[in-house]
């Protein structure tokens, strides 16, 4: 019947081993893992799993939607699941787009939005308009009974949005954490990121990517003079655009940033590099004869000492 849970097979820890007195059961079994993927809303799969004693269990194998809380303002709304950001345990959760509890993911802000501005009356994550959309004539609010004002001027006055929150709202999308655990209840539940635990994972993202870039271009870098040619005196300086200096000669060129560039170091460098050219060649030449001498030496002694050669 294949991996059982059961500790019917399993030794005591005196070592004695128990008789199996009873048949293996099917809620003993061992079931793989769910690996909830995110995926569109016609894709949508939970799949029904009959534990001890009738109960069920419901196994998510895609989602796409959960039901997630905005704990400072005390509402919930079902909300599109947009993309997995982060996961403490592994990356790999992230690359396959894996939903588990405590995953850190990005929500759509839309449904919250248009809560915010019926309750409050404000709108929130505004864009910085260009200059044409600031001349244009703003539209006519709808109008309001004074009933109405005035409880929306009561609730302004106990209203605080974070600042980092209020940024979000104007990307469209939130971070949030799942809570709940698809593989086992099949539907996703979570909360909104929001004071430090936000700051704490918006570093952690950061200190991620900023090593995935290391990763990339670390060690040292090599300019892109021509499409055959790169300077290894030309690393990258921390991401930065710094103004450079190509200095030439008819067989070397040498890109180095301006502030350190100084004409006298270069032509110094320059008659180096033609020096060395020159040298090279020689070098390699008077090595290959080296080699041969050497060789024949080898050859000259094993002749005269056949021992050696039985060796």
């Amino acid at each position: 019947m294949g991996i059982s849970r059961d500790s019917l097979h399993k030794r005591r820890a005196t070592g004695g081993k128990q008789k199996a007195w009873r048949k293996k059961r099917k809620f003993e079994l061992g079931r793989p893992s769910a690996n909830t993927k995110l995926t569109s809303a016609d894709q949508v799969c939970v799949r029904p799993v009959r534990c001890r004693g009738g109960n069920m269990k419901f196994r998510a194998l895609r989602l796409d939607c959960g039901n997630f809380a905005w704990g400072s303002e005390a509402i919930t709304r079902k909300v599109r699941i947009l993309d997995v950001v982060y996961n403490a345990s592994n990356n790999e959760l992230v690359r396959t787009q894996t939903l588990v509890k405590n995953a850190i993911v990005q929500i759509d802000a839309a449904p919250f939005k248009q809560w915010y501005l019926q309750h409050y009356g404000t709108v929130i994550g505004k864009k910085k308009a260009s200059k044409a959309a600031e001349e244009a004539p703003e539209e006519e609010a709808a109008k309001k009974s004074g009933h109405l004002q005035r409880k929306l001027e009561k609730r302004q006055a106990d209203r605080k949005l974070e600042s980092h929150v209020d940024e979000q709202f104007a990307t469209g999308r939130l971070y949030a954490c799942i809570s709940s655990r698809p593989g086992q209840c099949g539907r996703i539940s979570g909360y909104v990121l929001e004071g430090k635990e936000l700051e704490f994972y918006t570093r952690k993202m950061q200190k991620k990517k900023g090593k995935a870039k290391s990763g990339v271009s670390g060690g040292l870098g090599f300019h892109r003079f021509s499409q055959d040619f790169r300077s290894p005196l030309n690393p990258p300086i921390g991401g930065e655009k710094v103004k450079r200096k190509v200095i030439t000669s008819p067989n070397f060129v040498l890109d180095v940033p301006e502030e350190n560039s100084d004409e006298e170091d270069g032509a110094q460098l320059l008659d180096f590099a033609e020096q060395l050219r020159k040298f090279l060649p020689l070098a390699l030449s008077n090595l290959k004869d080296f080699r041969k001498k050497l060789g024949f030496l080898k050859s000259h002694a094993s002749e005269e000492n056949p021992e050696e050669k039985s060796r």
